[in-house]
């Protein structure tokens, strides 16, 4: 595996007795792919300038297989084209910082010799493959690697929707009791997480359908079956996620229920104390005008006597409220 470059992420080679071998990115500019008597995996970067020149002037791919490994935005799929297949899987972005992509993609053009694969960011499937590499455990086909890789995309995903799932209960438990705690925020970043991962959920359902269908030499009656087990998973995810994003509506609406009921509390509140203030201000206000013949100008009694009555009117009027009811 080469360092010299990041466009080649991780580079081997199979021979027919099995011996692996790393790929040199310096050798490997030169010219096409020489697959004689092995088989080859090449993992890039295809944002990368020279995984970009590599593809177009040197890979001796065709204008369709190239644009399909370095497109920006692409939904997954499986399409049979010539002796190969283009494939594109979503798998969930782990990357510290980087989440403004919930969903990433890898990009894989593969035949019976070569296995070329390409993503934006860090994809913990490919990271996986590298370590069977490495270690001298390559999958036996391509066949077996596309099925290596669709599990380890689809599994990764069980955690992540049981822990979406964790989250909406929490913010549904703290709803309950009598202070109930509002975690808007956290809401919306669960749904969101959610809807992106419903958005590929159908086609990446679409394309593992079509791999488990697949009449073709690349892939074995045993990939054609793990595919299909693969599918079952994803098929289970996928009615977790829709129990999720279910429960987050509700949830939802919780939370705009328990706003609106603690800004009627409030309002209701205001409304009580406006109508106690009522009938005094407008005694205060009717005792402060500067009118000949008001009564008690000249009782050095007449300001305490005004008090104890406000004071009995407001009392009585809180007691006329709880009377009605309107205060229970």
């Amino acid at each position: 595996m080469s360092t010299e470059s990041k466009a080649l992420i991780y580079g081997y080679s199979v021979s027919d007795d099995g011996r692996v071998e790393a790929v040199d990115w310096t050798s490997l500019k030169k010219g096409p792919l020489e697959t004689q008597n092995k088989r080859i995996w090449l993992h890039l970067d295809r944002r990368h300038p020279e995984t970009i020149a590599w593809l177009k002037d040197k890979s001796g791919f065709d204008d369709f297989e190239v644009d399909a490994l370095i497109r920006e935005e692409t939904r997954p799929r499986a399409v049979e084209h010539e002796d190969g297949w283009l494939i594109n899987l979503r798998g969930i972005n782990f990357n510290d910082g980087e989440q403004d992509d919930f969903m990433i993609a890898l990009r894989i053009w593969v035949t019976d010799r070569v296995l070329i694969t390409t993503r934006a960011v860090k994809i913990r499937a490919a990271e996986d493959m590298s370590r069977e590499y490495a270690a001298g455990r390559p999958p036996q086909t391509h066949g077996d690697a596309i099925s290596y890789l669709a599990e380890q995309l689809v599994t990764r995903m069980e955690p992540v929707i049981e822990q979406l799932g964790d989250r909406v209960d929490e913010i549904d438990e703290s709803l309950t009791g009598d202070r109930p705690t509002i975690r808007k925020t956290e809401l919306a970043v669960t749904r969101r997480h959610a809807i992106a991962m419903r958005r590929f959920m159908s086609p990446q359902k679409e394309a593992l359908t079509a791999l488990s269908g697949a009449k073709h030499s690349l892939f074995s009656v045993a990939n054609r079956k793990e595919f299909r087990d693969t599918l079952n998973i994803l098929q289970r995810i996928s009615e977790d996620l829709e129990s999720v994003r279910d429960r987050a509506q509700m949830v939802q609406e919780l939370i705009t229920e328990v706003r609106g009921e603690a800004m009627n509390q409030r309002l209701f509140v205001l409304s009580i104390l406006s109508a106690v203030f009522l009938p005094l201000g407008f005694l205060t206000g009717l005792f402060g005008v500067n009118l000949a013949g008001m009564p008690g100008t000249n009782s050095p009694f007449a300001f305490l006597i005004l008090c104890i009555g406000l004071i009995g009117l407001g009392i009585g009027t809180f007691w006329l409220f709880r009377k009605l009811g309107w205060m229970n």
